[in-house]
Parts: structure tokens; sequence; C-alpha cells
């Protein structure tokens, strides 16, 4: 029931804000646990949390989207708890990078990022 309201509705949420499911699963055999991966940029993820503060009064930087408050008041009456995991794109995978050759911290910023961020070297690589 929970993952038919996700695909209704929070799909759709998300994607116009740049946030794209890439799976919506069902554990077997624990009932009240799902399992959903989502892919977009940190720079979407970042202002989707401004448009979220926004809405609740909490920041004025982002747009207000009543959606988003409206799903979160849906999805609190079947949510017992949860983890939320930012992950970056493993090369050679569907949204990384050809290779590790190829990965530039760069391309995972956004654009008006601090310049000491865009020093750093985090692969090793020259």
């Amino acid at each position: 029931e929970y993952l038919n309201l996700v695909s209704e509705k929070r799909v759709d949420i998300l994607g116009s804000h740049g946030i794209k499911a890439t799976g919506l699963w069902e554990v077997i055999n624990n009932n009240h646990e799902v399992v959903m991966v989502w892919a977009t940029s940190v720079e979407n993820w970042v202002q989707f949390q401004k448009n979220r503060d926004t809405t609740r009064g909490l920041d004025n930087s982002g747009m207000v989207d009543e959606r988003i408050t409206k799903w979160e008041s849906i999805s609190a009456t079947y949510i017992t708890g949860g983890d939320t995991h930012i992950m970056t794109p493993f090369p050679g995978t569907v949204y990384g990078p050809n290779d590790w050759e190829n990965a530039d911290l760069n391309d995972w910023l956004a654009t008006n990022a601090p310049e000491e961020y865009r020093e750093q070297n985090p692969t090793g690589s020259e």
C-alpha cells in the first residue's frame, strides 16, 4: 500500500525537483520495511531540502511547494522509522563516470560550491 502511494504521488513530486526513483522494493519476510533508491545530483538534493524548509517556514532560500509537506503528512501515517543515505555513484555504474580516471569531484559539486572544495583530491589522482 505504501509503495503504491510512493509511485502515485512521491515519484512525481521528487521528479519535479530533479530526483528520480530508480528502485522501489518491499522487503521479503519483513512487511513493515521497504527500500527506495533515488538518483539526483547533490545540487538538486540541497535545493529540494531548501524548498522543503521554505515550505515549512524555516528558511526563505527555496521555493514553496505544498506537495512536499502534504506528502510528509501522508507518509507519516505509514512510516515507523528509517534511514537516509546520500551516496555518490561508483565508476562504471549507470549514474557514475566510466572509470576513476574520469571521476571528477567537480562533476558532483554545486556551481556555487566554495573554491576550497574544488581543490580537494579525494581519488588521489593528479
